[in-house]
């Protein structure tokens, strides 16, 4: 199930990654295509997920050789993009928090941004545990392909329950602004 978060993200709690698994991201790689209509559909590519052949993938090859500058720029965007799924717990309001767990999707800048975090070697932050975790602040600037994400914690240890809590009784409606 796929949830659908408002444009501007602002306080997740990340759930622990499931037994026997480090991380509690799940990586897929996605074609994003542009139909007649220019309604926008993903499909999961197959020669990154199960290494079998991908008619999308043959295609960008195809026009990557052809040497035409538009073709490549189609090509670049027909290209498999990471997509990652992570279980979450939406903190941003009471109205939010209400939903419980869902399913979070977000591409490579955010993966990125809390990798960094989870896999620092001098401060690493397990914003994940869910007795001391800590909430993962996402702010968005600007839109389509110009969208800018960063990824930062709010460095206040509290278990899951204390955090939720907070939202849901309206003692906590805005995140802090602490780097």
């Amino acid at each position: 199930v796929r949830s659908r978060f408002a444009p501007c993200l602002r306080a997740l709690r990340f759930l622990p990654p499931p037994a026997g698994r480090p991380l509690p991201f799940y990586r897929v790689w996605v074609h994003w295509l542009r139909g007649a209509e220019g309604k926008v559909t993903m499909c999961g590519c197959p020669r990154k997920l199960e290494a079998r052949p991908c008619a999308v993938c043959n295609e960008v090859f195809r026009l990557r050789r052809t040497g035409h500058k538009a073709d490549a720029e189609m090509a670049t965007k027909m290209s498999a993009k990471m997509q990652v799924y992570a279980q979450v717990v939406n903190l941003t309001t009471a109205k939010d928090a209400e939903k419980g767990v869902q399913v979070y999707p977000f591409g490579v800048r955010i993966y990125e941004g809390l990798l960094a975090y989870l896999t620092d070697e001098t401060d690493p932050v397990d914003f994940t545990d869910p007795g001391q975790g800590f909430n993962v602040i996402i702010d968005r600037a600007g839109a389509g392909e110009t969208t800018e994400y960063t990824t930062r914690i709010e460095r206040q240890p509290t278990s899951l329950k204390q955090a939720a809590l907070r939202v849901l009784l309206g003692k906590d409606d805005k995140p802090s602004q602490e780097k």
